[in-house]
This record gives C-alpha cells, sequence and structure tokens, in this order.
C-alpha cells in the first residue's frame, strides 16, 4: 500500500502478481484518494494467466481523500489483480494515496 500515480490519463491500471501457485480471493478493498488525484470509476479484475480478466468488482469512489471501503462479491481467486481507474474526478493523470486489499483468502 503506497501512492501511486500513472503516468497517463485514464483508463490506467495497476496490477499484482502474487506469484506461481497462489490465488488470492478477495473479499475487501480500502482506497484512499490523495491531493488533486481523486479517482471515480473504477474495475477490479482477476486472471490466471496474466492475459484473460474477469471482473471481481467495481465501484465509484466519492469525490474526496478519506478512506472508502468496498465489498468485493465474488467467490473465485487469481494469482494477478488488475485495478483500472475509468475516470476521476480532478488531475489528469489518476492516482491513489492508499490501495489495500483487507479482507482476502489465499487458496
Amino acid at each position: 500500500s503506497s501512492e501511486w500515480i500513472a503516468g497517463t490519463a485514464p483508463p490506467a491500471w495497476l496490477k499484482y502478481d502474487f506469484g506461481s501457485g497462489k490465488s488470492i480471493n478477495v473479499h475487501q478493498l480500502v482506497l484512499q484518494a490523495g491531493g488533486n488525484r481523486k479517482p471515480n470509476a473504477w474495475v477490479l479484475e482477476g486472471s490466471n494467466d496474466n492475459s484473460a480478466w474477469t471482473s471481481v468488482g467495481s465501484g465509484n469512489m466519492a469525490n474526496n481523500t478519506t478512506q472508502q471501503l468496498f465489498t468485493i462479491a465474488h467467490s473465485a481467486g487469481y494469482r494477478y489483480l488488475r485495478w483500472t481507474v475509468n475516470s476521476e474526478h480532478g488531475g489528469s493523470q489518476p492516482g491513489i494515496a492508499d490501495f489495500d486489499i483487507k479482507g482476502f483468502e489465499i487458496q
């Protein structure tokens, strides 16, 4: 969980590889915008081959910088997770001050 600023305008994504033989099932996502970079519409996707992606959850962040909790109602686990910001409340490039997976299972 650290600050991330995309190099381009939306859509822009942040991807994580949990490693070979690991599968993560996400239940909660905590997001916090920072400064002028306030993501709005986003989607979280999972993949096991880094090629075919399945939607795991989506949401819209409020136009503020407080932490926001999102519940992810998806039962499958994935090796890769990709968080894509499709629009933002301000600024020219998406960014996030904090990105945390709080509730999860390692399968």
